[in-house]
């Protein structure tokens, strides 16, 4: 069950037996999703999810979900306004100070729950590196992962490969928990709903090569009831993922 670590008091913090818990940092981004989103949707989606997971007796592990990161590593949306981003030196000097707390007060295992695609390589990549320097166990839980693909594929019209940001499942997301934040009206201007490729061998790609408006992937094709099932599909895997370290 997932329970919030800042509702805790310290005379709580230091009752718990660490030995067989897990803390949880989600991390998200605050970046541009096209002119028809907010750039605040990866962190408005992570906060969904936490809210619904919270308490839900299905996930098997306790856990004890800190407050997020709400920046992330957006350098590749850059060029469109309201993006934020942190330097991989930056955050790999938040992340220690806080993996530094955490082993401090006896913690040993630690759930990085990542919503944002730019953020992946460097959790992924750095987690031996916090094992050997923390000697903290480095657990990284993509929203995204091949698990939710699976299921969306059945909703979704728009490839897997092709919907890489502000897309279909995105949008249908935010249209299904943050309705507000969603104008459908601005991708008749923005957004010429021919779905651009992103660059084979380019790894520095930047989003506003691929396409002026930032949205790689099927906007114009979300829908809430889509956003429903997809929401269900995320929570499911999410799920999944905690469960199978309990194996």
């Amino acid at each position: 069950m997932i329970h919030s670590y800042r509702n805790l008091s310290w005379k709580n913090h230091q009752e718990l037996s660490k030995e067989n818990i897990y803390a949880m940092l989600p991390v998200a981004a605050i970046e541009q999703h096209g002119p028809h989103m907010s750039v605040g949707t990866d962190d408005f989606i992570i906060e969904y999810i936490l809210r619904r997971l919270e308490g839900d007796k299905a996930v098997i592990p306790e856990i004890y979900a800190l407050p997020p990161i709400h920046y992330g590593l957006s350098h590749e949306h850059m060029d469109f306004c309201g993006t934020v981003t942190l330097t991989t030196a930056t955050l790999a000097s938040l992340m220690g100070d806080i993996l530094s707390s955490l082993k401090q007060h006896g913690w040993k295992r630690l759930i990085i729950l990542n919503s944002h695609g730019g953020n992946k390589g460097f959790l992924h990549g750095f987690a031996q590196e916090w094992k050997r320097r923390y000697g903290i166990d480095i657990y990284v839980i993509d929203t995204m992962h091949s698990i939710y693909y699976r299921c969306a594929e059945t909703v979704m019209q728009t490839s897997p490969d092709e919907e890489v940001h502000a897309g279909e499942d995105e949008t249908s997301q935010m249209l299904y928990e943050f309705p507000q934040t969603v104008d459908m009206g601005e991708l008749e201007a923005y957004f010429d709903k021919k779905i651009a490729p992103l660059p084979l061998r380019k790894d520095s790609w930047m989003t506003s090569e691929v396409h002026p408006s930032g949205i790689i992937g099927g906007a114009h094709l979300a829908t809430a009831e889509k956003g429903e099932k997809l929401t269900e599909f995320m929570c499911r895997s999410i799920i999944e993922q905690l469960n199978s370290l309990e194996n």
